[in-house]
């Protein structure tokens, strides 16, 4: 990869749901083996998603949050679902809590970005994310409520 101009980067997931809440890491803790991995190799940039997206789900709430990850209501789609329900969608509304639409896509890659555009700015910032920061767009809109 290297040796044709690329940098890698490895991004943490985004946090699980149950119920529009977000949930507490995974097992193994799969965000911090990735900060270890860029952390030991030379050149290997990370950008974490999980904690800036678990308090994205924490501002707007459960309601919001289940209606932007993927979800099955009674009769919107035929098949069974994974907890081997019915047949015309699942009676309980099972909202899946890992998958997600478009429209958290969306979130997350303007999250990703701001992460580009902080790591960019830092004292200590790495000549990787100072030219990923030039790849951006001069203007974005936050997604986030400014603090």
């Amino acid at each position: 990869m290297r040796v044709r101009g690329l940098v890698p980067v490895l991004v943490t997931a985004m946090p699980r749901t149950v119920n529009g809440v977000p949930k507490e890491g995974f097992n193994p803790d799969s965000v911090g083996l990735m900060k270890k991995a860029a952390g030991e190799n030379s050149g290997v940039e990370c950008i974490n998603l999980f904690e800036p997206a678990k308090e994205y789900i924490s501002e707007i709430g459960p309601e919001r949050t289940t209606a932007i990850y993927m979800g099955i209501e009674a009769g919107e789609t035929p098949g069974k679902t994974n907890s081997g329900s019915v047949a015309n969608g699942h009676p309980q509304r099972k909202i899946d809590g890992t998958h997600f639409k478009e429209a958290a896509s969306k979130v997350w890659c303007k999250i990703i970005a701001e992460e580009i555009y902080r790591q960019a700015k830092a004292e200590t910032a790495s000549r990787n994310m100072k030219a990923l920061s030039g790849c951006l767009k001069k203007r974005s809109t936050r997604c986030r409520k400014n603090k």
